[in-house]
């Protein structure tokens, strides 16, 4: 195909050529130092995209509304002097997320592992992740 005109700023048909500098230096560089670069940017994006993950996690439960529901204990523990539960809660669309919840010695003893207990927890939008505020005192059902 002929070529029209070639403009002195390295215009072609209104195509730009590459400028003189980074990538010429890549384009001459080694297949070696090539794939370097190439996995340094993979990295870079996948360490970016995590980050922004984590940014988001942080607070997903923020401006979510507290609902009631109910859940199974799970398993209970005393750490560091505080009586904790883990907790599944029972959702309405069928997922079973666990969370733990602190609560005193009193409530703890009473409870048992395998007991649904009254709650009231945050969850976050996919309902993966809740956060229980409040436990109920007493097991709904043995």
């Amino acid at each position: 195909m002929a070529v029209k005109y070639v403009r002195d700023d390295g215009h072609e048909h209104g195509i730009v050529s590459a400028p003189g500098g980074m990538l010429r230096r890549i384009g001459r560089a080694g297949p070696k130092r090539r794939l370097i670069i190439i996995y340094m940017g993979v990295a870079g994006f996948a360490v970016l995209l995590i980050l922004t993950q984590v940014g988001s996690n942080q607070t997903p439960l923020r401006g979510s509304p507290i609902e009631t529901g109910e859940g199974i204990i799970l398993s209970k523990s005393v750490e560091d002097g505080a009586y904790t539960l883990s907790i599944q809660v029972l959702l309405d669309d069928g997922e079973r997320p666990e969370g733990i919840a602190v609560t005193d010695e009193e409530t703890w003893n009473r409870l048992a592992v395998g007991d649904r207990i009254g709650l009231r927890f945050q969850r976050n939008r996919s309902g993966s992740r809740v956060r229980i505020h409040q436990t109920g005192v007493v097991a709904l059902n043995r």
